[in-house]
């Protein structure tokens, strides 16, 4: 039998996965996407349907909730007032779907980071870090991958559904100084480390070819 590659391995992670609820327990979130996706990366590709399985056993993972109303990427009063609130993960999900749908990865990105990135402390930052795996992930298999796509809007739409603001000054929604057009606002080191990271995978990375370590947020 032929070794696994990268891309087969975490293709067929995430079919496996499709589905899989985002958390378990009290708020626990559920790594599995991301642990899949750093064993590919890190030369593990054969380990993880086993790996995988084995998470699905040893894990009871909630349900996702039902979505409830579409999300109006041109509406800011719409889609602020739906940041945070994680019973609108469904909501979150579909939006983001339809956005990768409809333009390339990279724009989709780049417009809606800036947006999402005051709110990354949620869930100790596990939106932001899911969103990176799937960037690195879809920038080596290209964006046509259906899966690949919907891990995306998997990880986007678990960091707006958690998104949680601890930035004086920043309304939800708004972009982080540095990363489009605004105010100036109070930076932190943690933050700028982020946006550059981000800007980095968005801005110098081809949909063709995988990023460069350095420039990814999430191993």
């Amino acid at each position: 039998m032929s070794p696994l590659t990268y891309t087969d391995a975490v293709g067929g992670a995430l079919e496996r996965l499709r589905g899989v609820g985002f958390e378990h327990g009290p708020r626990f979130v559920n790594h599995a996407p991301m642990a899949a996706e750093a064993l590919a990366y890190m030369g593990y590709a054969d380990d993880v349907p086993r790996w995988v399985e084995r998470n699905l056993r040893t894990h009871t993972y909630h349900e996702v909730p039902d979505a409830r109303w579409a999300i109006d990427p041109a509406d800011p009063d719409d889609w602020r007032s739906a940041l945070g609130d994680f019973s609108r993960v469904a909501d979150w999900t579909a939006l983001f779907e339809r956005e990768l749908a409809l333009a390339p990865w990279p724009e989709v990105l780049a417009r809606w980071w800036p947006r999402l990135l005051p709110g990354m402390s949620g869930v100790l930052t596990h939106g932001v870090i899911r969103t990176a795996h799937a960037v690195r992930a879809i920038s080596r298999a290209g964006e046509e991958n259906l899966a690949y796509r919907r891990e995306l809007a998997q990880g986007l739409g678990y960091w707006a559904a958690r998104y949680a603001s601890h930035t004086h000054g920043i309304r939800p929604g708004d972009e982080y100084p540095g990363t489009g057009e605004g105010e100036e606002y109070p930076r932190t080191a943690d933050t700028d480390s982020a946006a550059a990271a981000l800007d980095g995978l968005v801005a110098s990375t081809p949909v063709s070819t995988p990023p460069h370590p350095s420039a990814t947020p999430c191993r």
